[in-house]
């Protein structure tokens, strides 16, 4: 019966996991969580990477989060728009200089 309710509770970890990022980029843009001292440079490297997908004049790590729920993020990035993820001092990118898996430091 587990096995059965294992793609339910993964996607419901993924949702969970995306609303606490969004939550989290906008009590950002409203100032009150802090900004990554270096944001404007993570955004500009996030910009040149190949995961980036512009999807409605947004620049997203990978498609949209919601166009593609099920991902490896080294391979179809996080989903996340790429601004809010450079603003977060906790977010990191999913690949390395190598573009292979990344691991935060």
């Amino acid at each position: 019966m587990m096995s059965t309710w294992g793609c339910c509770q993964s996607a419901f970890a993924a949702f969970s996991k995306a609303a606490a990022k969004a939550a989290s980029a906008r009590l950002r843009n409203m100032g009150v969580v802090r900004l990554a001292h270096n944001w404007s440079a993570r955004a500009e490297i996030c910009e040149r990477c190949p995961l980036r997908v512009l999807h409605a004049n947004v620049s997203y790590c990978g498609r949209p989060f919601l166009r593609l729920i099920d991902r490896d993020p080294t391979i179809d990035g996080c989903g996340c728009p790429t601004r809010d993820k450079a603003k977060s001092p906790d977010e990191h990118c999913p690949l390395d200089t190598h573009h292979e898996a990344g691991a935060r430091r």
